[in-house]
C-alpha cells in the first residue's frame, strides 16, 4: 500500500512536470519572444555605364552657288557684278566703286541677290552667260575693265599712220585708238567702255601738224618760242573747233629741255557732241615743238567738265611717251656769274631791282648784286617790284578756270587781263580786251 501511494504520487509529479514546461512554478509563462526579421541587404550599386551619344541631325544642305561665282559684266549697262564662291555679292560701276552689295539665297536653279533683306534681283543661268529679272543679260569677265583713270598702266603702243609710222605713242589699254581720217597723221584715244557713260563725251587725239617759217623763230630761245608757239596754238584751235571754241581762259608755256611746250584751257559749246550733254564741256589743247624738223606735235583733250582733269594728265602722260624728237635741246643759258653791267657804285644802301643787257632779273641789295631769273621767267613793273612772268610753269591745278581774270603766277596784280599774256592791250587795270 505505501509502495502504491509512492507511485502514485510519483506519477503525479511527472504529469505536473511535463504540464508545467520544465518550470518549477505552477503560474503561467509569457510566450518566447518574437524572432526579429534579418535587416535587408543593400543592393549593389550599378556599375556606370557610358552616356550614348545624341543621335546627330541630318545637316542641312547648303545652297551651291558655284554655277554663278564670278565676274560678270552686264551687256547693255555700266556694271559689273561680281559673286563670290561664298554667296555675297558686289555691283561696281566702271569707274570701279561699289553700287550695292549683299548674299545670294537659293530659289531652286537661280540666285536670288538680297540686299539688307530685300531682293535686289534674280539670276538665272542662260546660254552663253546670265540674265537677271528685268531680261538684262550679262556675260562672264575675266576681270573688271574700269573706265580711263590717270594712274592707269601706259602698257600699249602704237604707230603714228603716214609718213610718221616709225614714231610710236604708249596709251592704256582701258582705251581704244583710231586713225583719224579727216586729218593728217593723226590718232583718236576712246575709253573702251564709254557707252552709257560720262566719258562717252571724252576723247584725246594726238597729231603731227607742218609748220612752215616758225623754226628760225623758234630757235631764238624761249621768249621768242612763247609768242611764236601761242601763234601756232591759235591757229590749230581754230582749225579745230571753229564756232564752238566760246572762250580760251588760259595757257601754260613749258621749256621741256627737249622740246617747247604750250597748252591752252578751253571752254566749248556742249553742240559738240551729238546728242549734246547737260554738263559743261571744257578742252585742253597742247602744242609742242621737239626742233627745227618742220612740224609740231600737238594733243587734244575733250570731255565734261568733271572728267577733264583725268583726261588732261593721261594726254600728258601719253605725250611724254612719244617717240618723236632727234635729241633738239633747248639750250637753257647758264645762270651768269657775275652781272653783265655793273650797278651804279652811287647806290651803296639803296636796294633796287634791274635788268642786264640780256634782260636777266637781278636785285641790288644795295651792297652787291643777286641773281633774281632770266628774263624770260621774270619781268620787273613800273613800281621797280619784280614778278613771274605770266605762265612761267604754274599749275593747273591751282588755276580757277570760273576766273577768267585770274593771273596765275601773280595773281591780283594790275596787269591782270583775261590769259595776261602782256598783250598790247594790257595796262594797270584793264580786265577786258577792247
Amino acid at each position: 500500500m505505501k509502495r502504491l501511494m509512492c507511485l502514485l504520487l510519483a506519477a503525479a509529479l511527472c504529469l505536473s512536470l511535463c504540464a508545467c514546461g520544465g518550470s518549477t512554478s505552477a503560474e503561467p509563462t509569457a510566450p518566447p519572444p518574437e524572432t526579429a526579421p534579418p535587416a535587408p541587404t543593400a543592393a549593389p550599386e550599378p556599375t556606370p555605364q557610358p552616356t550614348p551619344a545624341p543621335t546627330p541631325e541630318p545637316e542641312e544642305k547648303q545652297p551651291d552657288f558655284s554655277a554663278f561665282a564670278g565676274c560678270w559684266k552686264y551687256d547693255a549697262k555700266p556694271f559689273y557684278l561680281q559673286i563670290e564662291a561664298d554667296g555675297t555679292w558686289r555691283l561696281v560701276n566702271l569707274y570701279g566703286t561699289d553700287v550695292d552689295s549683299g548674299v545670294l539665297e537659293a530659289d531652286g536653279d537661280a540666285a536670288v541677290l538680297m540686299t539688307n533683306g530685300t531682293p535686289f534681283t534674280t539670276l538665272r543661268r542662260i546660254v552663253g552667260g546670265a540674265s537677271d529679272a528685268d531680261g538684262n543679260t550679262l556675260t562672264a569677265a575675266d576681270e573688271m575693265l574700269l573706265l580711263p583713270a590717270l594712274s592707269d598702266p601706259l602698257d600699249r603702243t602704237v604707230s603714228f599712220p603716214g609718213s610718221f609710222s616709225s614714231v610710236s605713242i604708249a596709251y592704256p589699254r582701258t582705251m581704244t585708238v583710231d586713225v583719224r581720217s579727216d586729218f593728217d597723221c593723226a590718232l583718236s584715244f576712246n575709253a573702251a567702255l564709254e557707252k552709257g557713260t560720262d566719258d562717252y563725251y571724252s576723247n584725246i587725239m594726238i597729231a603731227f601738224q607742218h609748220i612752215d617759217g616758225y623754226d628760225s623763230y623758234m630757235t631764238q630761245g624761249a621768249a621768242t618760242a612763247q609768242r611764236h608757239l601761242k601763234d601756232l596754238l591759235d591757229r590749230i584751235s581754230s582749225a579745230i573747233f571753229g564756232s564752238k571754241l566760246l572762250q580760251c581762259f588760259g595757257t601754260d608755256f613749258k621749256d621741256g629741255g627737249s622740246y617747247y611746250s604750250m597748252t591752252s584751257f578751253l571752254w566749248l559749246d556742249s553742240s559738240i557732241f551729238t546728242p549734246s550733254p547737260s554738263q559743261p564741256v571744257r578742252g585742253c589743247l597742247e602744242v609742242r615743238y621737239y626742233g627745227p624738223t618742220g612740224y609740231v606735235v600737238y594733243a587734244m583733250t575733250v570731255a565734261l567738265e568733271s572728267r577733264i582733269y583725268n583726261y588732261f594728265e593721261l594726254c600728258n602722260r601719253m605725250m611724254d611717251s612719244c617717240t618723236y624728237g632727234g635729241g633738239w635741246s633747248t639750250a637753257p643759258k647758264p645762270v651768269p656769274a657775275q652781272p653783265a653791267q655793273q650797278s651804279d657804285s652811287g647806290d651803296y644802301g639803296t636796294p633796287y631791282y634791274w635788268y642786264d643787257s640780256d634782260g636777266d632779273v637781278w636785285y641790288w641789295n644795295g651792297y652787291s648784286n643777286e641773281f633774281i631769273g632770266f628774263g624770260d621767267d621774270y619781268y620787273i613793273d613800273d613800281d621797280g617790284n619784280f614778278y613771274e612772268s605770266n605762265d612761267a610753269g604754274w599749275d593747273y591745278e591751282e588755276y580757277n578756270d570760273y576766273d577768267p581774270w585770274s593771273d596765275p603766277g601773280d595773281t591780283w596784280d594790275d596787269w591782270s587781263d583775261p590769259g595776261d599774256t602782256w598783250d598790247d592791250w594790257s595796262d594797270p587795270g584793264d580786265t577786258w580786251d577792247w
